[in-house]
């Protein structure tokens, strides 16, 4: 019996590189990650060595776990505001050994972009047929160079998980159609994107999808042994993933705060494309031209998928209203992305020999050079490096903040939130989420104006914070709409000085306690 889709081929004329060669590109990819790594503490420096508000989100729920209140934003209430659940389980054993559990995610973030950069070089010689050093180079360095990933690897959250996740599923599954004898790692891969991002799930199915088209024999779809231990290994796992999640936090589809941030709509469909095209289309939409063969997908699936894995992403980022950051959902695809490009070079290269004249390979070279200091500097001093200078002042005034309140307000005192990470974590206290990622009412709120404000800013509803939840402490509540008209903030709360960047309102009666108490800015 044959198979309708033909097994994904080697790249033509791929030779063992000489020793020589082979030295080069272990220096070559040695250096990207070590400018990588660089660029990366940069940014930390530059954020005072703090990790980005969000992140501390995901450490609180760490914290809850590992002291025995489990997977909870405050103890008692069991709501899914976290969707990373694999990169808070690869904190917590550095948070069981009593380590830094900011520093170990920050750690753990530049290892995994190092690793992402080292695999797709791995991928695109190997299936994309990138076989010189400039090539090679090329897919290391734009990651390497990229404020994106730099800042953003540094920042405490999953993204370079996401990116060596996206890039080691995408070159196992390959391997394995290469060579059907393989065990099926990649259905483990796919499921692990499935529990590191809400997009992995969708990438995820459509890894099964491809599977099981490329296994069809005789109109029988899933006809071969190997596609039936992927989709049963991926199913399986995801399942128990699932039902797990319905176990403990109720019947859901999406993470509470997936659905605090996203709305289906026109209106946020257009600002995810102004985000695009402001955040991305300059310095990476050459990145999507490996789209253009996807006509050869038949004879080249390995650029067929990366490419269509690429584009899948940025359409689902205007899909979902673009972001709050800069970079953050484009960072994950930089290395996927460069290996394709340069795939799709190479493939360009061998169907017309006068692209591979010395004084072509020159001038390109110089092209990808001009082409990677320009989205270098796009992405980084006009992009990440403004995004976190400006921010760096909040964020640490915040961390001061939550540690002023362990250390001065009673253990039972309710503070309410806009940036719901920084405060709540380092302070301990119960804390009630203004923009609902970990509230459950705020959350189902639909209102009218989603999709015209900051992305993932646009659900509260003041009333039922200040008459439901009757915090003791608020902190920024003149960002929530119609939170300063509200006669309840007037009648009750009173503002404290001596805070730069945040505004902090409390009760009368916590403001004789606070006041005195009140941390000298620094």
């Amino acid at each position: 019996m044959s198979s309708n889709a033909p097994s994904d081929p080697s790249p033509p004329d791929r030779a063992a590189p000489a020793p020589r060669a082979g030295i080069a590109l272990v220096a070559v990819v040695a250096a990207a990650i070590a400018l990588h790594a660089r660029e990366a503490w940069r940014y930390r420096a530059l954020f005072l060595g703090n990790a980005v508000d969000d992140a501390y989100i995901s450490f609180r729920y760490l914290e809850h776990l590992a002291t025995g209140h489990g997977l909870v934003y405050n103890p008692g209430e069991r709501v899914e505001g976290y969707s990373n659940l694999l990169w808070i389980l690869l904190l917590l054993p550095p948070r069981l050994a009593g380590a830094d559990v900011v520093l170990a995610s920050q750690l753990l973030g530049v290892a995994c972009g190092a690793a992402a950069i080292a695999l797709a070089v791995h991928a695109a010689r190997r299936l994309l047929g990138v076989r010189s050093l400039a090539g090679a180079a090329f897919v290391a360095l734009l990651p390497a160079t990229s404020g994106y990933f730099a800042a953003w690897s540094i920042a405490g959250l999953e993204t370079s998980l996401h990116a060596l996740l996206l890039v080691a599923a995408w070159w196992r599954t390959h391997e394995e159609t290469r060579d059907p004898r393989r065990r099926p790692l990649s259905a483990l891969l796919f499921a692990a994107l499935a529990m590191t991002r809400p997009e992995g799930l969708v990438i995820a199915l459509a890894a099964a999808a491809y599977r099981a088209a490329l296994s069809r024999e005789a109109g029988r779809w899933l006809a071969r042994p190997e596609a039936r231990r992927f989709l049963v290994t991926l199913v399986a796992v995801v399942a128990v993933y699932e039902l797990l999640r319905v176990a403990y936090y109720g019947p859901h589809l999406f993470p509470n705060s997936v659905r605090a941030k996203v709305s289906a709509g026109h209106a946020s469909i257009v600002r995810g494309l102004a985000y695009v095209h402001e955040h991305f289309a300059a310095p990476y939409l050459l990145l999507c031209a490996p789209l253009a063969l996807l006509g050869r997908a038949r004879q080249r699936p390995a650029l067929a998928t990366a490419a269509a894995l690429v584009g899948g992403q940025v359409l689902l980022v205007v899909a979902v209203g673009g972001d709050w950051s800069y970079g953050r959902f484009f960072a994950p695809i930089l290395p996927l992305g460069a290996a394709a490009l340069a795939g799709a070079a190479a493939e360009l290269a061998d169907g017309a020999p006068a692209l591979r004249e010395r004084a072509t390979r020159i001038g390109a070279a110089l092209a990808a050079a001009v082409y990677l200091l320009f989205a270098w500097y796009t992405t980084g001093p006009l992009g990440e490096a403004r995004f976190f200078g400006e921010f760096a002042g909040y964020d640490a005034e915040r961390l001061r903040i939550g540690r002023w309140l362990r250390e001065n307000a009673p253990s039972d005192a309710k503070i309410a939130v806009y940036a719901a990470g920084q405060i709540p974590w380092a302070s301990g206290l119960y804390a009630h989420d203004m923009l609902g990622l970990n509230d459950a009412h705020i959350a189902a709120i639909e209102p009218t104006s989603m999709g015209h404000g900051v992305a993932g800013h646009e659900k509260s509803d003041p009333d039922y914070t200040l008459r439901v939840i009757r915090p003791d402490i608020i902190v920024d509540g003149h960002l929530v709409p119609g939170m300063r008209e509200h006669p309840e903030l007037a009648a009750r709360y009173e503002q404290l000085p001596g805070f730069r960047y945040n505004a902090i309102l409390v009760t009368e009666a916590y403001a004789r306690r606070l006041r005195p108490a009140i941390p000298a800015t620094p």
